[in-house]
């Protein structure tokens, strides 16, 4: 399940130094306080393929049969389980990372139909 609230404001020293690994480019990293996964910025991400590399992908996913990139928007967030049974994430359920972020936060709706929240 992706989370696509975010915070990473560590200092990029700092995140290197405790994932024991390098940012490939660190001119990339920016730190913010506030993610959100629709805006598509580039996250510091480190993949099994390369556990000493730091590497700055965009969040969501795009599955390798989309005509574009439109159906990132729906593909933020998935049920653990359903994941394998849908298509966008049945072949990429298997490809995992670690996506580093200083905290990962939902909405809490505040009334019934769901027209006040808050970030939790």
């Amino acid at each position: 399940m992706m989370c696509y609230q975010t915070k990473l404001n560590a200092v990029l020293k700092d995140i290197e130094s405790t994932f024991n690994a390098h940012f490939i480019e660190p001119e990339s990293y920016t730190p913010t306080d506030e993610i959100n996964g629709f805006s598509f910025l580039k996250t510091p991400v480190i993949t099994n393929e390369n556990q000493g590399e730091i590497e700055m992908f965009n969040w969501g996913l795009i599955p390798y049969w989309a005509k574009d990139d439109k159906i990132r928007k729906m593909t933020l967030n998935t049920r653990i389980e359903t994941v394998k049974e849908k298509p966008a994430y049945r072949n990429s359920v298997i490809n995992r990372c670690l996506v580093i972020a200083n905290a990962y936060h939902e909405w809490q709706w505040l009334d019934p139909k769901g027209k006040k929240s808050r970030n939790i």
